[in-house]
């Protein structure tokens, strides 16, 4: 005749004697959900960046993307770290462009070039809708 031995449910494979391992899936429920975290990004020698904030109306996206890749060396040249193009939601004639710079003189020259060498000429902007606004911002820590 056997005899069934009753397993421990608070033991695991592979847990050492006398020491409990959490059960799958409780530690999950009882975690909370990641929090987020805001990042100041840095440039190559630790200062904060600078990000020129632009946006404007569109009146085709593909038209307007198209323009926006053909300037894509002017960007590289200018300093650009990092690109950003949004969307709103529910607004597909609006278009937002964030560009990284190390710092806020490369952002400055480089509106200045929009400014004169695209957003004047129709031909380097045929898709724009509207008067483009834009800002220079700076990261700001955060807690």
């Amino acid at each position: 005749m056997m005899t069934a031995t009753r397993r421990d449910p608070s033991r695991t494979s592979g847990a050492p004697p006398g020491r409990r391992l959490p059960q799958a899936g409780i530690r999950d429920q009882h975690r909370q959900p990641p929090r987020r975290i805001a990042a100041v990004v840095l440039n190559k020698g630790g200062a904060p960046t600078a990000t020129l904030h632009i946006e404007h109306p569109i009146s085709d996206f593909d038209t307007w993307n198209a323009a926006f890749a053909r300037f894509a060396a002017a960007r590289r040249q200018a300093g650009v770290r990092d690109q950003r193009v949004l969307r709103p939601v529910g607004d597909p004639a609006y278009v937002v462009v964030d560009l990284d710079f190390d710092t806020v003189g490369e952002a400055e020259r480089f509106l200045g070039f929009l400014r004169a060498n695209v957003w004047a000429v129709t031909e380097n902007a045929p898709a724009l809708a509207g008067e483009p606004q834009t800002r220079i911002l700076e990261a700001a820590p955060v807690p």
